[in-house]
């Protein structure tokens, strides 16, 4: 008996330990993207409606100041580039329009990645943990976070570089945004 007892405390104490280093380790992120000063990101987006998803592929370059979001998919809208400076957006390409709504009216395709990297900087971090998406290990961390007087959910996956790999947004508990990152690189980091 006192060798069972022995063993599952030792098992405890060990998962403790990969707890604090987790933690540790989503409090380094954190730290690196509040210092984020510019990156460039290739991003797949789905965004469930009700009768439809709409599919994005979306290239991204923000720099602190702006953020330029230019379409790769849908074919239709390839090569509209939508620009994000702080609460403005605007959209250029022989007058099309991006259809970038979701279920959420403040949360869309364009969006999406700079929210989640704020979230990622500023937002509390309730849960961590380490997994594999797909056969890739990664740092799992799901994040709360205030947008315009309510609370959206983050879940994402971290590459061993601290770049995001997978990530959803969710409104009470309900997913509005998928995003599957091809690339992402640090561009800028302040030490």
């Amino acid at each position: 008996m006192g060798r069972r007892w022995a063993a599952c405390l030792l098992l405890a104490l060990a998962l403790v330990g990969c707890a604090a280093k987790e933690t540790e380790r989503a409090e380094e992120i954190a730290q690196k993207y509040a210092a984020l000063e510019g990156y460039t990101a290739e991003v797949k987006i789905d965004v469930p409606r009700e009768e439809e998803t709409l599919h994005y592929a979306l290239a991204l370059r923000g720099d602190g100041e702006e953020t330029r979001v230019c379409v790769q998919e849908p074919e239709e809208l390839a090569d509209v580039t939508a620009i994000l400076r702080t609460d403005t957006l605007s959209l250029s390409y022989d007058g099309l329009t991006l259809d970038a709504g979701s279920l959420a009216p403040r949360v869309t395709a364009v969006n999406a990645v700079p929210l989640l990297l704020r979230a990622v900087a500023e937002g509390y971090v309730c849960e961590e943990s380490t997994e594999r998406l797909g056969d890739t290990p990664a740092l799992r961390v799901r994040i709360h976070a205030p947008l315009e007087g309510e609370t959206l959910q983050y879940t994402v996956f971290f590459s061993d570089e601290d770049a995001p790999l997978y990530a959803e947004i969710a409104r009470e508990d309900k997913i509005i945004l998928f995003m599957e990152f091809t690339n992402f690189t640090f561009d800028d980091i302040m030490s």
